[in-house]
C-alpha cells in the first residue's frame, strides 16, 4: 500500500524534464513571445528620437582673469575701496553657472527659433537639457557643462551659445557692482566736495568779520591819537604812523576777502577730493577681452546618442520576453493538465 501511495505522489509531482517537454513543445509560443517584445522595443526606439550629448569644461576665474576689475581699488584697509578677492568673483560665477532663471530663458529662445524655422513645430526644449557639474579634486576648480539634446547638429552652437550667455551674465554682475560702487563713492566726494566749499564760506566769512573788527578798533584808535596829538612827542607819532600802516593792512585784507572769486583754492583737501570724485564719476572698465571663466578645450558632441540606450533596451525586450513566453507555456500546460 506505502508503495502504491509514493507512486502515486510521484505522478502527480512536476518533474523537470517534463518541464523542459512543456517548453519545448510550447517553443513556438515562446518564440512568439520574445519576438513581440522585440516588436515593441522596436516601435519604441523607432518612436523615440535619440538624444546626444555636447560637453565642455570650464575653468574658474585666476588672480590674472580678474586683475582688470580691480582698476581704482586698493589692498590697504584704510584705502578708498578694497580690490575684489578671488573668492568674491568664484561666487558671482558660479550664481551664473548653475542658474536655473538662464537655462529656462536659454532653452525658450531656443524653442522659440527652432518653431519659426521648422515647419513640425517642433519642441526641443522638451528634449534639450543643461547639467553642470563641479568636477572634484581640480586646481582651479573646474566645471563640467553638458547639454543633451536631439538636434547633434545644433548641440555644439547651442553650448557654445549658452556658455556665452553664463560669461555674459556673471560679468555684467561683476561690472554692475563695480558700477554702483563707483557711482556711491562719486556721491560721497560730491558731499565731501559741497561741505568743504560751505566750511570754506563759513570761514571766510569769519575772517571778514574778525577783520573789520579789527579795522574798526584801528580806525577808533587812530581817531582817539589824532584827537589827542601834542606836537613833541615822537612816540605818539611813530605810534600814529604804526596804526595807519595797520588800517592799510586791514583794509588791504578785507577787499581780497571780499572780492574773492572762489574759495577753492585756499580749502585744504578740496583739490584732492575733486580728483577722487571726478576720478571715480568717469571710471570705466574696458570689458572687451574680459573673462569671468575660461574654457578649458573646445565644445565636444559625442558621435553615439547616449539615449536611448538601444543594446540595454533589446536585451531586456528579450529577457522579459522569454521570461513571459515561459511563463504562459508553463500556465498553459498546467491548466491543461487540471482539465484532464
Amino acid at each position: 500500500m506505502e508503495v502504491r501511495a509514493v507512486s502515486g505522489e510521484l505522478k502527480d509531482e512536476i518533474r523537470l524534464s517534463d518541464i523542459i517537454k512543456l517548453l519545448w513543445k510550447k517553443k513556438w509560443l515562446i518564440i512568439f513571445t520574445v519576438v513581440f517584445f522585440y516588436c515593441v522595443a522596436f516601435l519604441y526606439l523607432y518612436s523615440k528620437k535619440p538624444v546626444y550629448e555636447a560637453r565642455a569644461y570650464l575653468l574658474s576665474p585666476t588672480a590674472g582673469d580678474i586683475a582688470a576689475f580691480n582698476y581704482g581699488r586698493t589692498k590697504e584697509k584704510n584705502g578708498t575701496i578694497a580690490e575684489f578677492e578671488k573668492k568674491e568673483i568664484d561666487n558671482i560665477f558660479t550664481a551664473s553657472i548653475y542658474s536655473e532663471g538662464l537655462k529656462a530663458v536659454f532653452l525658450k529662445n531656443i524653442n522659440s527659433l527652432s518653431q519659426s524655422s521648422s515647419q513640425d513645430k517642433i519642441d526641443p526644449s522638451s528634449n534639450t537639457s543643461i547639467f553642470i557639474k563641479t568636477l572634484p579634486n581640480t586646481t582651479p576648480k573646474m566645471y563640467q557643462m553638458v547639454m543633451r539634446g536631439t538636434d547633434r547638429a545644433k548641440l555644439k552652437e547651442w553650448l557654445g551659445q549658452y556658455i556665452s550667455v553664463v560669461q555674459k551674465s556673471a560679468l555684467d554682475k561683476v561690472i554692475n557692482t563695480i558700477h554702483n560702487q563707483n557711482e556711491m563713492l562719486a556721491q560721497n566726494f560730491e558731499y565731501k566736495l559741497k561741505i568743504l566749499r560751505e566750511v570754506a564760506k563759513q570761514e571766510r566769512e569769519d575772517r571778514l568779520l574778525q577783520l573789520n573788527e579789527a579795522l574798526n578798533n584801528a580806525q577808533a584808535m587812530d581817531f582817539k591819537n589824532s584827537s589827542d596829538s601834542v606836537s613833541g612827542y615822537v612816540a605818539k607819532e611813530n605810534l600814529s604812523s604804526g596804526n595807519s600802516s595797520r588800517i592799510k593792512s586791514l583794509k588791504s585784507k578785507i577787499n581780497n576777502l571780499t572780492n574773492r572769486i572762489s574759495n577753492d583754492p585756499f580749502t585744504p583737501e578740496l583739490r584732492k577730493t575733486q580728483a577722487l570724485y571726478y576720478f571715480y564719476k568717469n571710471l570705466k572698465i574696458d570689458t572687451k577681452g574680459i573673462q569671468i571663466f575660461r574654457i578649458d578645450g573646445e565644445v565636444e558632441v559625442i558621435d553615439q546618442p547616449v539615449s536611448p540606450h538601444k543594446a540595454i533596451i533589446y536585451f531586456l525586450a528579450g529577457l522579459f520576453g522569454l521570461l513571459a513566453g515561459m511563463t504562459i507555456a508553463l500556465a498553459h500546460g498546467l491548466i491543461n493538465k487540471s482539465a484532464l
